[in-house]
């Protein structure tokens, strides 16, 4: 592949695109195990360090 600047942006926005499909699907879980280590690292800052 050379060197197509437009090539690269459009490459990249495509795989944006299917990672944010992806992550829309597993937003939920993914939100609730977000919200749990957020909880840990707030309660207990030691283990961030």
């Amino acid at each position: 592949m050379g060197d197509n600047p437009m090539a690269i942006i459009a490459l990249r926005a495509r795989q944006e695109a299917k990672g944010k499909r992806q992550k829309a699907k597993g937003k939920r879980q993914k939100a609730k195990f977000d919200y749990n280590s957020f909880c840990c690292l707030y309660q207990y800052p030691s283990l961030n360090a």
